[in-house]
Formats: structure tokens, sequence, C-alpha cells
């Protein structure tokens, strides 16, 4: 990572995902408000009141400082986590204002200082109380969906039971019902649901024995209890029993409870009279009534709460998709980097290569010319040998010329002589003169040698140089 600081991708990425945030965040202050609390970067200001066209102007590229650009990248850096920050703040702040029944008010005083660590906390304490809300909203939806159907069997029961209360009942079960009814009146009768019981029973008609002649069981005609009526009052218990469990499930008060108690303690389990049974459908149908207002109160009240739900669902789920946009594009991100950090690696190990081969063949250079200095040296000595040679032999000439010269002088006489020794000095001018052209070429290869010596020692040095950068 050390080779992408200060890259100039890497920081207009970072400029990017800087600007991207922020504007997320002016999103959520749209719906719930500045959000105060210090900022993570900049710990003596707010997070909320920070410049981020001024830092961004002030952290940016420089090609020619290096090390101002690397650390405008570590700044930049900072600040996405800063707005991170803010951001998990106000999303914080969010679901508390769904999750609580009242509004939360806009604080104006500066909120405490909290790490990356407890932000996150209590962002994800606040997720799990919006969580632990959509389920009881559900449970209690549940419970109003069954509450519904229950209501909608009770009232067909009832409206059945009503049709059938009008068949008259055997003449067996009203005289044994009414008999431990006035056994125990004087025990009961302090109850306004015994008052009401009684009170139905002398209002209800009496059975005129004389005037029915139609095909069903009379007092003379009866000898055994109906089977319809025994039938449909168990059913109207069973729809009872479920009507008082609602009733005591959902803390409502239930006045069939009571008379259910009484005709128990009365009838035990003998059938009742049409009194009782209209009565009984009374008290059930009033038990029907305060479980029909509770639910519309609990629909007046949960319609909100689904809308508030709904909403919230809402909003978790653009947070939700935010959250994977920006988390596939961390992931491009990373891919990038990845993908360019095996870029650095690859041309690393390329320049590492390519400087071992260099050095490898500087150093075989090096030898060669090493070798070459030292056959020079040995050449260039034997030159200077052959050359101290011929200075001898140049300077034997000149005074074997010198002598000649005098003996030419004194023996002038001597013609023969003279000519001869003329040849001997044509002879001598001519040798001395391949000598002295010998001498020049030996001298010039001397020069071109030295001035080959010298390169190489340079382009010694040179690599010299090179090896030890």
């Amino acid at each position: 990572m050390t080779l992408l600081l200060g890259n100039q991708n890497c920081l207009d990425s970072l400029r990017k995902d800087v600007t991207e945030v922020q504007g997320i965040i002016i999103d959520v202050f749209s719906r719930v408000g500045a959000v105060r609390y210090p900022s993570w970067k900049f710990p003596d200001k707010t997070a909320c009141d920070l410049d981020l066209v001024t830092l961004l102007k002030r952290f940016d590229y420089v090609e020619d400082d290096p090390e101002y650009t690397q650390h405008s990248h570590i700044v930049l850096f900072e600040l996405v986590i800063d707005r991170l920050v803010l951001l998990l703040q106000s999303f914080t702040h969010y679901v508390d204002i769904l999750t609580k029944e009242q509004s939360i008010p806009i604080s104006k005083s500066v909120g405490p200082s909290m790490s990356v660590g407890l932000v996150v906390k209590k962002y994800w304490n606040s997720m799990l109380k919006l969580g632990t809300l959509h389920q009881q909203k559900k449970l209690m939806a549940a419970d109003l969906s069954k509450l519904q159907s229950n209501l909608m069997n009770s009232k067909a029961e009832i409206e059945r039971l009503k049709n059938c209360s009008c068949v008259p009942c055997n003449s067996s079960s009203i005289t044994s019902s009414i008999k431990p009814t006035e056994m125990t009146r004087s025990q009961i009768s302090a109850t306004p649901v015994h008052i009401g019981l009684d009170e139905a029973r002398r209002n209800s008609p009496s059975i005129a024995t004389d005037t029915r002649n139609i095909g069903s069981q009379t007092v003379e005609s009866a000898l055994v209890p109906c089977d319809a009526c025994a039938c449909t009052q168990a059913t109207l218990k069973k729809v009872s029993n479920s009507i008082i469990s609602i009733c005591h499930n959902q803390n409502i008060p239930s006045a069939l409870s009571r008379f259910q108690e009484v005709v128990k303690e009365t009838l035990g389990n003998e059938t009742m009279t049409a009194t009782d049974v209209a009565y009984w459908a009374s008290e059930q149908s009033k038990d029907l009534t305060r479980i029909n207002k509770h639910l519309t109160e609990l629909m007046s009240s949960i319609s909100p709460l689904k809308a508030e739900l709904q909403a919230t669902a809402e909003q978790q789920n653009q947070m939700k998709k935010k959250i994977d946009h920006f988390n596939k594009e961390l992931e491009k991100e990373k891919e990038q980097q990845n993908l360019k950090i095996k870029e650095f690696d690859k041309q690393m190990e390329e320049i590492n290569r390519n400087n071992s081969e260099t050095v490898t063949k500087l150093e075989h250079d090096k030898e060669r010319l090493r070798k070459g200095s030292a056959t020079l040296e040995e050449k260039l000595s034997i030159l200077k040998d052959e050359v101290k040679g011929q200075h001898v032999l140049i300077r034997d000439l000149e005074l074997s010329k010198q002598t000649l010269l005098e003996e030419m002088r004194t023996k002038m006489a001597d013609k023969s002589v003279v000519l001869t020794l003329e040849e001997q000095v044509k002879l001598l001018t001519s040798q001395l003169a391949r000598t002295k052209q010998q001498l020049k070429m030996i001298s010039s290869e001397l020069d071109k040698e030295k001035v080959k010596i010298n390169s190489m020692l340079r382009h010694e040095e040179v690599m010299n140089l090179q090896i030890t950068i």
C-alpha cells in the first residue's frame, strides 16, 4: 500500500467518496435535521459544520511535492471515515425517531465525542430496536386477524343460536332448571347478573299447555330432553368459552363470564331454559360488542403503525440499497486497487530482474575491462621499451652520422670513399627516416591506447557509481 500512497487516482477516488457520502448525509439531514456531534477528524469542530469544499481544495494532488501529496492522501482517507461516522450517527437518530412515539427535538448543543466502535454499537442497537418493533407489529397484526376471524365465527354462531332459540324447549328441562334456580335464589340475588336473570325469567312468557297443538314437544308429550336444544346449548357454551378466553387475553371485562359462573352454580350440567338461553345470548352480545369496540381501537392504533412500519421498511430498503451500492463500489475499488498492486508488483519484479541483469552485465564488463586494462598495460610497457630502444638507436645513428661527416670532411680527397660514405649517409638517412616514421606510428598507437585506457577507466568508474546507487 505504500506504493499507492500519494497516487493521483487514489486521491481522486477518495475525493469522490467524500462528495458522495456528504450528499447522502445532506439527504438524511433534510428528513431528521442536522445531527450535532464532534467531528472524528477535527474534535474541536462540529461534524455537520465542516467546510468540505475548502478542505478538498486544500488537500489535493500536488505534482511537484510528493510529501504534501502523501499527507493529503492520509487526510482525505480520514475525511471519508469522518463522514461515515456522521452518517451512522444520523441513521441512529432517524431510527430513534421511528421507534419512539414522540418526535425527538433537535438539540442545538453538541453531543458527546464518540469513537468509531461506539457509534457502530449505538447504530446496531437502534437497528435491533427497529427489528423488535417490526416483529411486535407483525404479531399484533396476526392477533388482530385472529380476533377478527373469531369475532366473525362468534357472530355467525350467535345468529344461528338466535334463530334456534325460537323453538320451544321441553317441559322437563324447564321444570328441572326452575327448581335449582328457586333453591339458590336467596344465595345469589345479591349479584347484578342473577338479578338480571331473575327479571328475564319473570318477564318471559309462560307455556300455554292448552293452546299448543303443533307437532312439537310439550309438557304432556315430552318424555326425554330435546336433543336439538342440548346440541345447540353445547355449541353455545363452546362459542362462549372462546369469547371469554378472548376477553381475558385482551383484558376486556366479560359479562358472559359472570353469567356463566351463575348458571354453572345453579344448573350445573343440566339444560338451560329458553329464558336463560336468551339472557345468555344477550350477555354474549354485550361481550361481542366490547370485543368489536376493542378491535376497532386496535385497528385505529395499528393503521398508523402499519403506515410507519411501511415507511420504515421503505427507508430500510433504500438504506440497504445504498449500502449495497456502496459495498459494490468498495469492492470494485478494492479490485482496482488489487489490480494496480499486482501491476506495480509485476513492474517491480521486472525492474528488479532488469537491475540484476544489468548488474551482472556490468560485472562482466568490469572484469573484461580489468583484463583488457592489464593487457594494455603490458603492451604499453613493451611499447615503452621499444621506444627506448628506438631512441638509443637514433642516438647511435646520430653519432654515426657525425662520425661519418667528420671522416668525409677529413677524407675529401678520396672520392670513392666519399661516395661510399655518401651512400652510407643516404642509407643511414633513409633508415633514420624509417625509424622516425616507426617511432611516430608507435607514439600515435601509444596515444590511442592511453585514450582507450582512460575511457575504460571512466566507464568503470560510472559502472561502480551505478552499482553503488
